[in-house]
């Protein structure tokens, strides 16, 4: 992962503005959390893995995680705790990504409703 590429792409992502379409930025989320997790420990997604399972099935299982707001909270806790255990490059790139994640848990937690998520 190349830090510079990865703050352009945070910085663009940042510009677009507005709450924009809630659904494709949990897809981006899952896509860039899978990854950096494959980036930085190839070896655990891979034991992640369920025979027959392909990477798309495990960034579907990521998108899950973010709508579901106990499973996310669970998510940001395993990035700090793996992003206190990593170098200087990871962790940079991996904080623009966690920085990422809790504002839309914020979005979330703020009432902006879901596909997966039923109106109160």
């Amino acid at each position: 992962m190349d830090i510079d590429n990865e703050k352009e792409e945070y910085d663009n992502h940042k510009s677009k503005g507005g709450q924009g379409d809630i659904n494709q930025e949990i897809e981006s989320f899952a896509q860039r959390i899978f990854d950096f997790y494959n980036e930085v420990d190839p070896y655990e997604v891979a034991a992640e893995k369920e025979y027959g399972e392909t990477e798309d099935d495990l960034i579907a299982k990521t998108e899950k995680e973010i709508r579901n707001p106990v499973l996310r909270k669970n998510l940001i806790e395993s990035m700090e705790v793996l992003l206190s255990d990593l170098d200087d490059m990871y962790q940079a790139t991996g904080f623009l990504l966690l920085q990422d994640l809790k504002t839309l848990d914020f979005s979330m937690d703020e009432g902006i409703q879901t596909p997966d998520e039923p109106e109160l």
